[in-house]
């Protein structure tokens, strides 16, 4: 899979939304008080009032049959403008397509990636050209053909006839969506080989967090770059202690299913040929990394830098190496009393982001030591004492009182020094590796193992520094607080497995094909809603081959260039600014040239201010990507609702608010005489 599904930033996009709102609001006022003073002059503020109140009042004054009259009047315009010849195209390219498509030799998988991308790309790009064209050209040829005046000449306001278009062209435009989406699912079903029907499938993954391990054995963020100039996958060595650390949350035996079914598609680099027909040998590793997880919910917060690195120091070690272990818990038995004494002394003050990690990372911790209980030999009264100061930190954290926090961390610092020897053996890895090794192709090809109810309750495990085999339940053993650390190891000397994050999934029971189908159609509905809406708006003001010019140009910056403009903004292009290269073109200077302080500063301070203009360019230009839902379903994927629908949803809604202010305007101060 080449695709890494974020979840969407609601509370980032909302203000960045606000803003840009606010920004066109604003350039309106600022374009009727100069329309006003030329107009009327000393009556500038009173004609500008009287002006934006019939403006208001008229847009508040909206009728639903009158908007609805209207839509039915565009959808039967569309109709006799042969829109819905679009269909029988649809139908002519399907009956001869199954002739070029199928294919025997090739992988199943690959059979339904082809047939599928094949139909919700060709609808794609029939139906988004149609609606794009109706919708620049409807209203220009109205006003043309004069045909518009008998309608505002109606009590019909003119938005409502601007609302009218867009709900008309997207009804035609959902029709046309539904049969060829019908039609093309009929078509997959029927297309697909039988050998590849069992493909048809949604899966629904799990994705966790990627980290890494160096050849050594210590933490890294990334792995090793092979020469790829895409940095998408990153590798781990084989026959070393090198590692891929894949962390998933929120595993618990309900929402597994009762199994764990995990499924791989790596890339792997050779420095040899080797077994060519066997692939490069890997091997998974399940690992209860409970001094790991306890390391990080007690250096939850930022001020906590000291007591993370005396974790790493003790907890994180084995008993077998280093100092005396009572000596590294101590270690971090003391930086809790330094911090305790930070707070009493007023030198530590937490914002509100460490409030919300404090509360959450000591919550976390709270739930993690309770099921040491039963691993203690005799009275194991102490975990539930540290337990209860944990929660006690953590309810302080969230009513914000920073001093309530002190005592229950000397009274945790306690109980650490105190019992350092039984936690150090207690906070040990365990580790089930899974076996056969198995093999990992070039190709990507997918690797899938289960773990059966069977076998998770008779799970066989290694605890780090002893030999013999450990019997338990993963979900008990090897899975603490919800969270399951998988490493994959490389078992093959010279040669290098690639990875990213969505390349190692857990997989939840599957969707019926139709479900993730029917979320990409709907993805390609939201698309045609926004360009049907960027159209209409466009033609308020523009004519027609204009206003489909513009619509074309913002959705080619919105797909093609939007990554770029973003890479821009953020300032992760190794250029100069606008004007700095401007001057060094005209002077003919490399970028290594230097230029006087005095006038670098300048260029600089301006370069700065249209970066500022061009972040409103950017945030202007809807972003396409966020309606690129079709490859989800073409690799057999559900389609997410957080990081694919979700993200579509609200930038249509987020344009349509904008469009529709921007497009009253338009087209209410228009003269409509104008051809």
């Amino acid at each position: 899979m080449n695709f890494d599904p974020q979840p969407f930033d609601i509370l980032m996009g909302l203000g960045n939304w606000g803003i840009i709102l606010g920004v066109v609001v604003g350039l309106a006022v600022v374009i009727g008080l100069l329309a006003s003073l030329l107009l009327y002059r000393g009556r500038l503020f009173q004609a500008f009032g009287s002006q934006s109140g019939r403006l208001m009042r008229e847009a508040i004054d909206v009728s639903p049959r009158r908007v609805w009259a209207l839509t039915v009047l565009t959808f039967r315009e569309s109709v006799r403008r042969k829109a819905l010849m679009v269909g029988v195209v649809f139908a002519l390219l399907f009956m001869f397509a199954g002739w070029f498509l199928s294919n025997t030799n090739t992988r199943a998988e690959m059979q339904v990636k082809v047939h599928v991308s094949f139909v919700l790309t060709a609808i794609s790009f029939l139906l988004l050209p149609m609606v794009l064209l109706l919708a620049c050209w409807g209203l220009p040829e109205d006003i043309k053909a004069r045909s518009l005046h008998t309608v505002v000449t109606k009590p019909a306001r003119r938005h409502e006839v601007y609302l009218g278009r867009i709900l008309g062209f997207s009804l035609i435009g959902t029709l046309l969506l539904a049969f060829m989406g019908l039609a093309g699912y009929v078509w997959i079903v029927r297309q697909v080989p039988p050998d590849a029907q069992n493909e048809l499938v949604c899966r629904v993954p799990v994705y966790g967090e990627l980290s890494f391990l160096d050849q050594t054995g210590a933490p890294r963020k990334r792995g090793i770059n092979v020469g790829d100039v895409w940095e998408f996958r990153s590798f781990i060595a084989g026959g070393t202690k090198a590692a891929g650390v894949y962390t998933f949350k929120n595993v618990t035996p309900e929402r597994m299913g009762n199994q764990l079914h995990l499924e791989s598609r790596f890339e792997v680099f050779r420095t040899h040929k080797g077994n060519q027909k066997q692939g490069v040998m890997c091997e998974f590793h399940l690992v209860n990394d409970l001094r790991t997880q306890t390391a990080h919910h007690l250096a939850s917060a930022r001020k906590f830098e000291t007591l993370e690195e005396k974790l790493r120091q003790g907890i994180f070690k084995t008993v077998k190496t280093g100092p005396n272990p009572k000596d590294r818990v101590e270690g971090a038995a003391d930086a809790m009393r330094a911090i305790a004494g930070g707070i009493e002394g007023r030198q530590i003050t937490f914002t509100s982001t460490n409030y919300r990690r404090i509360q959450e990372g000591y919550a976390a911790f709270a739930d993690l030591m309770l099921p040491l209980k039963d691993k203690v030999k005799g009275d194991a009264s102490w975990i539930d004492d540290m337990a209860t100061q944990a929660r006690a930190c953590a309810q302080a954290a969230e009513a914000r009182k920073q001093d309530e926090i002190v005592e229950p961390l000397k009274r945790l610092a306690d109980a650490f020094e105190e019992h350092s020897e039984q936690l150090q053996e207690l906070l040990v890895d365990k580790v089930y590796r899974h076996t056969p090794p198995f093999p990992v192709p070039e190709f990507r090809e997918s690797y899938q193992t289960v773990i059966d109810p069977e076998k998770i309750k008779t799970i066989q495990y290694h605890v780090s520094g002893k030999s013999e085999l450990q019997h338990g339940n993963l979900f008990t053993e090897l899975v603490h607080g919800g969270t399951l650390k998988v490493h994959l190891i490389c078992l093959e000397p010279g040669q290098y497995v690639g990875m990213a994050r969505p390349d190692l999934f857990i997989r939840l029971p599957d969707y019926q094909f139709w479900v993730g189908y029917t979320k990409a159609l709907a993805g390609i509905w939201l698309l045609m809603v926004l360009v049907v809406t960027l159209g209409v708006t466009a033609s308020t003001f523009l004519k027609g081959p204009v206003a489909t010019l513009l619509t074309f140009v913002v959705i080619i910056l919105g797909s093609s260039f939007h990554d770029f403009l973003d890479k821009l903004v953020k300032g992760e292009v190794d250029s100069a600014g606008t004007l700095e290269s401007a001057y060094r073109l005209v002077n003919h200077q490399n970028p290594r040239t230097e230029i006087a302080p005095r006038g670098h500063e300048i260029m600089q301070g301006v370069d700065e201010s249209l970066k500022a203009g061009l972040w409103v360019v950017h945030k202007i230009v809807p972003n396409f990507d966020n309606y690129k839902v079709v490859p989800y379903v073409a690799n057999g994927f559900d389609v997410p609702w957080n990081s694919a629908l979700l993200p579509a949803l609200l930038t249509t809604l987020g344009f349509l608010l904008p469009c529709l202010f921007i497009g009253y305007l338009s087209l209410a101060l228009r003269e409509l005489e104008e051809k």
